[in-house]
């Protein structure tokens, strides 16, 4: 399919942009994509000190696994969720991969599960809408030693250095407002509740076959103008980079995790 006849299917500007949801192809991506990002990494590594005496991992979010997964590996029994069947279908396949049986993976949105233990460790990643009062209290109450939220620390996304291309395009950098750590800080110090912030920084880019699957990429994830795709193109163009036998669209993710021990 030529990537003109994509955006006829109506992706691009002036439609409005839905929440993430996995697809076959938000799936494949994200496959690649971690092969070659360094967040989960550093996310642990600031962590360890934290959970030398945790055993328990409950995913919030969990999409399909790169967290649970690896604390599974480190010898974590896991509970991870997410609403998305097919993310969790996914995750139960690398589990079977893997051989790893220390995981319950469960296709239900974190509003309908039902506690029925509580957890060495609780983990949102980048679930900015589950941050609200009622949610962080409850997570408390069924957390043994910590609550870990890992969030954008811009309120302004700049993914793969977007608000370069949307200045480029003349796009007011507004329609990639979103929500950040600063959210669940102001629910916790209004509580008094004593936290840890960590601000970190990790590549999180994306390798492509070629332009083209660039271009999906980035006409599937942003609002863009269609008629103004060769200035896409050419932006891709100057942002691309050669990496082994494919091209990368690097991105240096800023995130903040904020760290609750009970």
């Amino acid at each position: 399919m030529l990537w003109q006849e994509y955006l006829q299917r109506g992706l691009g500007y002036n439609y409005p942009r839905a929440k993430f949801n996995w697809t076959g192809q938000s799936i494949k991506w994200y496959l690649e994509s971690e092969r070659t990002t360094d967040f989960y990494k550093r996310s642990l590594e600031i962590l360890g000190p934290y959970m030398k005496d945790c055993n328990s991992l409950f995913d919030i979010g969990c999409g399909i696994g790169s967290f649970a997964l690896e604390f599974a590996k480190r010898g974590f029994d896991v509970t991870a969720i997410d609403k998305s069947n097919m993310a969790i279908e996914v995750l139960r396949e690398r589990i079977r991969a893997m051989e790893l049986d220390s995981i319950e993976a469960q296709p239900i949105a974190f509003e309908d599960f039902k506690f029925n233990s509580s957890y060495d460790i609780i983990l949102l990643s980048y679930m900015a809408g589950l941050v609200d009062e009622a949610n962080i209290m409850k997570v408390l109450q069924y957390t043994r030693q910590l609550v870990v939220a890992i969030l954008p620390f811009d309120d302004i996304k700049n993914d793969f250095y977007i608000r370069e291309l949307y200045y480029k395009l003349g796009i007011s950098t507004l329609n990639l407002k979103q929500p950040n750590y600063q959210e669940i800080v102001d629910i916790l110090d209004r509580k008094h509740i004593k936290y840890d912030l960590r601000i970190f920084k990790a590549e999180f880019g994306q390798p492509f076959e070629n332009i083209y699957e660039a271009m999906f990429f980035i006409y599937h994830y942003f609002n863009l103008p269609k008629e103004r795709w060769k200035d896409v193109r050419d932006w891709l163009n100057k942002k691309l980079i050669k990496k082994d036998d494919s091209l990368y669209l690097p991105s240096a993710r800023k995130s903040a995790m904020v760290i609750i021990e009970v």
